[in-house]
């Protein structure tokens, strides 16, 4: 269907002084009317655009997009919707310029249509997108949240056929769900004339959307305040407008409520009406269900699993408000793993890969965060387990090499990382005044080189599951001598612990700050030293022990939980300190329905924090004791265990149907296993 149609664009040199003195900042309505001859039907929409675009067929908003592109690859979207009998109206309304790491552009500019027209006599024309549709530019689009609507639509001119570099192909990933949410109660909110007023218009959840609203008044300008929950600095869109304007926000973010302030300047009223949100989200096409005796458990579940929903779109974002995306791969590794489990859904996770993959290879290795690049690794061995497709491997072979050359090159002799251009990230929190989103290196040389020797150690287990065993060895040797220094440099054995960087005094970097010259006994270094075993067994599980119950190790914030539940886990511990790490959660539910913040004192902090929904994967998983032995759920092994509780019902999705469980205490599990896997229960 698109090979007919061509990338149009407005002549942005007839209106480059108002898109220079926006920095850039470009938004277009594209429009075509066509009177159909014949009774329409059924129309099916082939639709791509850069950056994003907002469609609408006869007055119906049909969806938002692209699909995130890749360097030499943009991606389509399709609909198909019913066609009103005579006429067909198509509005697109355009933004060039990425607003956030979610999103990407090739730079030109454009969208791209196609229509097939189905009618009742079974036989269909094509509409496509050429030089002879519409487009007008729109100044009153300053930034992502200020809109003017004093300033006029430019006048409507002819597009323009824009060259555009990028191959076109049909999104890998399923089309976003989109649908209206409305307020309960929907009312129509009045501001009197010269005065201000302040209307709150409530909602189910935190929800992923575009806002939407109506006003009508003679001169008024309206702040919108975006606000994600109690307590939480809202985000502002700032409206200036006369007349009757329909607003729809340019940008998605999270929202359970929105503030709605009103400066009326006019001599009659201002009306505001028909307030909702456009939902905009991955599509859920399966979704694992838990419940137990624990009321408080299955709130706290069902809140993660409910705040992952919203950070799964065309990418994993680190939280809608943020959109975070590379510089927040281990919450979009952290994410993609928690939905095997919640959703059953790996399409995403190996979209993200790929355009991880793309990115890292492009800086060759080099992005702030540094700690957080390694997570990559982690990500591709997760996506092999669950689904047993080894083709990721070679396709991300190149940046793989790339990215732990990269790291080998900060290793001093001792065999740890030494030079890095940050430690970044270790955690959401501050230990004496030092934030450990960017550390200094006492606070987190060991944390990245216990992450590069996991990174290491997965490299080998991919070359060794490639029958390459000349790589699998190297990459093994690399891993031992990175562990062996990591033993020798940071643990203290004299108190049976390890602390966080040495205590060198080193100044301060472009990106990491000046080291205080003083030692750490960090919780964080010691959860990663007893999980990935970077001292001798049986010190590893000493700390183990004490990183459950020793409070002068200090705390960790929810992004890192997933580290400490899977240690605790892993070394039989859960049932004496699992439950108790897990209802930590419950105070999130409590503030803000599907919001989960980045700290536990989440006051100004923010929810919605993908990363933080490690309940989401290990409750169920804990409960069933669940083993993946053989990779894609060719065999599994279960070991089903209450932890106190008197019952719960456990449903997971797997590539082969459900697996679930009904256990009660006292009675043996009833447990249902697909056909196709393999198992054994303990």
């Amino acid at each position: 269907m698109l090979s007919d149609a061509k990338w149009i664009w407005l002549d942005e040199s007839a209106h480059a002084d108002g898109i220079s003195a926006h920095g850039g900042y470009c938004v277009a309505e594209i429009s075509k009317a066509y009177r159909l001859m014949k009774t329409g039907v059924k129309l099916r929409v082939q639709v791509s655009a850069d950056t994003v675009y907002k469609l609408w067929i006869n007055g119906a908003f049909v969806g938002s997009g692209p699909t995130y592109p890749l360097d030499k690859m943009s991606f389509y979207s399709e609909y198909e919707i019913p066609s009103a009998p005579d006429t067909l109206l198509i509005k697109a309304v355009v933004r060039k310029c990425p607003g956030s790491e979610a999103e990407s552009s090739h730079g030109e500019g454009g969208f791209i249509l196609s229509c097939d027209i189905e009618y009742d006599d079974g036989t269909v024309e094509n509409v496509c997108t050429d030089e002879k549709w519409d487009v007008r530019y729109l100044p009153c689009h300053i930034s992502d949240t200020e809109t003017d609507f004093t300033v006029a639509p430019c006048a409507w001119e002819k597009a323009v056929d824009v060259h555009y570099n990028a191959a076109l192909a049909k999104s890998p990933i399923p089309q976003l769900v989109e649908h209206i949410v409305l307020p309960d109660p929907q009312e129509m909110y009045v501001c009197p004339k010269h005065s201000m007023a302040r209307f709150c218009v409530a909602f189910p959840a935190l929800l992923i959307a575009y806002p939407m609203f109506s006003a009508d008044g003679d001169d008024y300008e309206i702040t919108l305040e975006l606000v994600e929950g109690e307590d939480i600095p809202a985000r502002t869109e700032t409206i200036h407008a006369y007349g009757r304007i329909d607003y729809v926000s340019i940008q998605y973010t999270g929202v359970s409520k929105l503030i709605i302030n009103v400066v009326n300047n006019g001599k009659g009223d201002v009306k505001i009406f028909d307030v909702q949100l456009i939902r905009s989200e991955y599509p859920t096409i399966r979704k694992a269900a838990f419940s137990c005796s624990d009321e408080e458990l299955c709130s706290i579940w069902q809140n993660c699993v409910g705040t992952l929903e919203n950070c799964r779109r065309d990418s994993y974002i680190e939280s809608p408000t943020s959109k975070k995306f590379i510089s927040a791969i281990r919450d979009i590794r952290f994410e993609a793993l928690f939905s095997q489990v919640a959703f059953g859904d790996v399409s995403l996770a190996r979209f993200d890969i790929l355009k991880l993959s793309e990115r890292i290879k492009k800086s060759a290795g080099e992005i702030e965060n540094s700690a957080g690049l390694l997570s990559f690794m982690p990500m591709i061995w997760d996506y092999y387990m669950y689904t047993g497709d080894a083709s990721l491997f070679e396709v991300t072979e190149e940046t793989m090499t790339t990215l732990l050359d990269v790291f080998d090159s900060y290793l001093s002799d001792a065999k740890i990382i030494d030079v890095p251009p940050d430690y970044a990230p270790v955690d959401n929190m501050k230990i004496d005044g030092y934030s450990l989103e960017n550390p200094p290196k006492a606070l987190g040389q060991a944390v990245i080189t216990a992450l590069y020797y996991k990174a290491l150690d997965i490299a080998s287990k991919i070359y060794a599951e490639r029958g390459n065993n000349k790589l699998r060895t190297a990459y093994r040797l690399r891993a031992d001598a990175v562990k062996k220094g990591f033993e020798t440099a940071f643990f203290d054995r004299e108190r049976q612990l390890c602390f966080a960087g040495l205590a060198t005094k080193d100044k301060k970097t472009c990106r990491a700050p000046k080291n205080p010259g003083k030692k750490y006994y960090t919780r964080h270094v010691n959860v990663l030293a007893a999980l990935y075993g970077l001292c001798d067994s049986v010190s590893a599980k000493q700390i183990a022990l004490r990183i459950a119950t020793d409070k002068s190790l200090g705390d960790v914030q929810p992004g890192f939980m997933a580290y400490l539940l899977e240690t605790v886990l892993r070394y039989g511990l859960f049932e004496k300190h699992g439950m108790k790490l897990i209802r930590r959660w419950k105070d999130f539910g409590d503030k803000c329905k599907n919001g989960v913040g980045r700290e536990w004192d989440s006051e100004g902090k923010g929810f919605g924090y993908g990363g933080g929904c490690a309940p989401a994967y290990y409750l169920p998983l804990a409960l069933l004791g669940f083993e993946m032995v053989r990779p894609g759920f060719e065999e599994i092994k279960l070991a089903p265990h209450l932890y106190g509780l008197e019952s719960a019902n456990i449903s997971i999705p797997t590539p082969y149907g459900y697996i679930t469980a009904n256990m009660e205490r006292g009675k043996p599990a009833d447990i249902t296993i697909p056909s196709e896997i393999k198992y054994t229960i303990v």
